[in-house]
């Protein structure tokens, strides 16, 4: 129907299921997998991801205007590679340290964190003030550009981890083959992205955080849709779980701006006043999952 085509199933069908701002969430008629449809042209979405994305001063703003991004990632350093060690230490169970490559990579933590656990670890970001700093502060093993333009060799990485990045590209299932490519046989992929199919997802509807985020992201997958989608090009899921986030109070509450920045900016020179805005908080509301996918031999 009018070019839509559902990146899991390959249907052209779909129905109306959210309005999301300016855009619409479509439902597949096929298999359920929710998607940005008409999708707005790729040069203006990988424009989001350019310059302060990582840092972006937008959510000191007072207005309820779109923004994207991260309030300061940086700052939030260690609570986000603490994390990161957690899916690493999950990963060895099923690889042993090898070559790594992190697609999407941002500031580098995956790739400093998985350096000190005795990987040889690589990363890739479209983003090069991303990557600059990643330069002088974390690794140099990190390139700008995409999976594609690093044309890495066939079957050269033991684990290749996509972290927050299925969801914002145009064709999910296009952007695993080159994964499936360069990841060995036997060698493991991890996914973390939104799951659409849990119970405060479906509860929040169009309301849910992760939506609010269209046309960054541009798609919504269920557990059962990343299964289906993995199996396609080559991949048997070995595990899977919920993964929150560590993070400060002050980093929860610049997602929660995306609701309303007057006043959650208000809920913060409250909590700051109190000296609990920069309180470290390990919270799981169970609307990411994090999946382990071997590639089959």
């Amino acid at each position: 129907m009018n070019g839509a085509e559902c990146t899991i199933c390959r249907s052209g069908g779909y129905e109306h299921a959210y309005d999301v701002g300016p855009f619409t969430i479509v439902r597949c008629t096929t298999c359920g997998h929710l998607y940005v449809w008409p999708r707005p042209p790729m040069e203006e979405v990988q424009a989001i991801y350019r310059g302060s994305y990582f840092a972006n001063p937008a959510f000191e703003s007072t207005d309820d205007g779109a923004y994207y991004g991260y309030r300061d990632q940086a700052e939030d350093r260690p609570n986000v590679e603490r994390r990161m060690d957690e899916i690493l230490a999950r990963a060895e169970r099923y690889v042993a340290p090898g070559r790594l490559l992190d697609v999407g990579c941002g500031l580098g933590f995956m790739v400093g964190t998985a350096a000190r656990r005795g990987w040889d670890a690589h990363g890739v970001d479209l983003n090069a003030d991303a990557v600059a700093w990643a330069h002088e502060h974390v690794s140099t093993q990190i390139t700008v550009g995409t999976l594609d333009s690093l044309d890495a060799p066939d079957a050269s990485f033991d684990c290749i981890t996509l972290l927050d990045l299925i969801e914002h590209v145009a064709d999910p299932l296009h952007e695993l083959a080159p994964v499936a490519r360069a990841l060995r046989p036997g060698g493991v992929l991890v996914i973390v992205t939104p799951d659409a199919g849990s119970i405060v997802s479906r509860a929040f509807g169009s309301h849910w955080l992760e939506m609010k985020r269209a046309p960054e992201h541009l798609h919504f997958f269920s557990r059962d849709g990343l299964t289906r989608m993995l199996s396609t090009v080559g991949f048997d899921v070995v595990d899977m779980h919920s993964i929150g986030k560590i993070t400060s109070v002050r980093t929860l509450l610049s997602d929660l701006k995306f609701y309303s920045r007057p006043f959650f900016n208000g809920v913060e020179r409250v909590l700051d006043r109190i000296h609990l805005a920069d309180r470290v908080v390990d919270v799981d509301p169970h609307t990411k999952v994090c999946v382990y996918a071997r590639r089959r031999r």
